[in-house]
């Protein structure tokens, strides 16, 4: 979990589960 309280995504897995679902909206 990063400071700003997204998660990091590995990269190899972004194009399965896409960073819209993971990472929250500001």
């Amino acid at each position: 979990q990063n400071p700003d309280g997204s998660v990091t995504i590995p990269e190899a897995l972004r194009p399965y589960m896409g960073t819209d679902v993971i990472l929250p909206k500001k």
